[in-house]
């Protein structure tokens, strides 16, 4: 049923009112205050001859403006990507099995997926700031920001290296305004393998044991002597090359002959 207000002059302005709150004011439907003060906030709100005020929020708030869904972005698009069917488990990792067929097809690297062996970039960076300190010492400090700016590393990661590397021993420091860093041993005392175990800890680790900790049975007892061999190889070329060899450009023999080899420059 479809009635305007007697107080109202403007018989366009209509409100449904229900049989219910005839009921419960049968004298006057329209003249009790609580209908008055709805009807006179629906016309604060521009409300259309014949559509219901709007019904105030939870808690008795007044629903506010619509959210702002950015530009381009419209409550149905928000509405169909927050709706949309999720993926199993099965189509995301043949997805990723698509993903990686193209990469390969491409030429493309994938070595964020490759769980094989890496240089982390903490000990680049530690090897980096130990060869720019060959020539410092104690009468000859290199600050921090010093080092930083050489090498291109981030200050706040160096600032936590060096402290590293100060606890082993690595490298000195003097606090103050002349304050700075110098190496704590002589460069051909100091090699690659000591720098890498200061801030990594052990060259060489099988899901975060060292090989010779680790016991396989069956058909994969062997594995374990592949793991003392590879990280014999890797002590045999980080342990021989000091960082005194790598400011001054000149390799050990050994370890510049491995570079000659036909293949040792290919990406697999």
């Amino acid at each position: 049923m479809l009635a305007h207000c007697a107080d109202h002059q403007d018989r366009d302005c209509e409100r449904p009112v229900t049989g219910a709150e005839q009921l419960q004011r049968p004298d006057c439907p329209f003249g009790q205050a609580r209908h008055q003060a709805s009807h006179a906030e629906g016309h604060r709100r521009g409300a259309q001859p014949g559509v219901p005020p709007r019904k105030p929020g939870p808690l008795g708030r007044k629903p506010g403006p619509p959210p702002d869904f950015g530009v381009g972005i419209s409550p149905v698009d928000l509405a169909s990507h927050r709706h949309a069917p999720k993926r199993s488990l099965l189509d995301r990792r043949l997805q990723r099995r698509k993903t990686g067929r193209k990469s390969r097809e491409t030429g493309g690297s994938r070595m964020q997926k490759n769980p094989g062996m890496h240089l982390s970039a903490r000990s680049d960076y530690a090897l980096r700031a130990v060869v720019e300190l060959v020539d410092s010492s104690p009468e000859r400090l290199r600050k921090a920001d010093d080092l930083a700016h050489a090498q291109g590393i981030p200050i706040s990661f160096l600032e936590n290296i060096l402290t590293l590397l100060r606890t082993s021993g690595i490298i000195r420091s003097q606090r103050g305004p002349d304050g700075g860093y110098w190496l704590g041993r002589p460069p051909d005392q100091v090699n690659l393998a000591d720098i890498i175990r200061a801030v990594e800890g052990p060259l060489m680790a099988v899901r975060g044991q060292r090989p010779e900790e680790i016991e396989y049975v069956g058909s994969a007892e062997t594995l374990q002597h592949v793991w003392i061999a590879l990280r014999a190889n890797l002590r045999n070329v980080l342990e021989r090359v000091t960082i005194a060899d790598v400011a001054a450009g000149r390799l050990p023999k050994e370890v510049q002959a491995l570079t000659r080899i036909k293949d040792a420059w290919e990406r697999r």
